[in-house]
C-alpha cells in the first residue's frame, strides 16, 4: 500500500499526493531504455515522471498528469483497470470509489 497517495480516475487512472489517503500499487522493474520509451509515450505535454518513496525505503517512478484530461473513462478502459486489480489481487474498494467519482456511468463490476 502506498501511503500519502490516492487513486484518481479521470479519462485515465493516476495517483495524486494526498496525505490522508493510500492506494495499492503494482511495481515493475524496468530498464533505462524502457523509461526513455515511456517518457516519449507519456510526455512531455501530458505527464511528467517523478520518483515516489516506497514503504520499504526504496524509490519508484510514476507519471503525474500535467495536463488535466477530464473523465469519465471509456467502458473498455474501466474493464482493463478492474482486470489489473484482479490480476494483482488488490481489494477493489479504492478502485470502485475512484471510478464512481470519475462520473463513469457504465456497467457495475461483476459480482463474485
Amino acid at each position: 500500500m502506498l501511503e500519502g497517495w490516492r487513486l484518481v480516475v479521470r479519462k485515465y487512472a493516476l495517483i495524486e499526493r494526498d496525505d490522508a489517503a493510500s492506494c495499492p500499487i503494482g511495481l515493475w522493474q524496468v530498464t533505462a531504455a524502457c523509461l526513455e520509451s515511456l517518457d516519449r509515450y507519456e510526455g512531455p505535454r501530458t505527464y511528467t515522471r517523478v520518483q515516489v518513496p516506497l514503504p520499504d525505503g526504496g524509490m519508484a517512478w510514476t507519471y503525474t498528469e500535467i495536463r488535466i484530461r477530464p473523465g469519465p473513462p471509456a467502458a473498455e478502459y474501466v474493464q482493463r483497470l478492474r482486470s489489473g486489480y484482479a490480476d494483482f489481487g488488490f481489494d477493489t474498494a479504492v478502485l470502485e470509489s475512484a471510478i464512481a467519482e470519475s462520473g463513469f456511468t457504465g456497467a457495475a463490476p461483476p459480482r463474485p
